[in-house]
């Protein structure tokens, strides 16, 4: 996330320098907090009964994928 808003800073300020216009400047951070209630949690990680915990797709990343959904929705 930090490198995706730190690109869009760059395309901005590039955009402007075209223009020739000024770049504002940054007020402040925009960032914000994704934290779980205690009764949601899901779990860091899991791997599948029977399947190969040497092999990294036998693995799945429910907490992961939870914070993605979340910082993606906001």
């Amino acid at each position: 996330m930090d490198k995706f808003k730190v690109s869009i800073q760059i395309i901005h300020d590039y955009y402007h320098a075209v223009e020739e216009k000024n770049t504002p400047e940054i007020t402040g951070s925009n960032t914000l907090e994704l934290a779980f209630e205690e009764s949601d949690l899901p779990p860091i990680e899991s791997v599948l009964d029977g399947a190969d915990k040497t092999s990294v797709d036998s693995y799945n990343f429910p907490r992961l994928e939870k914070l993605l959904a979340m910082a993606l929705k906001h």
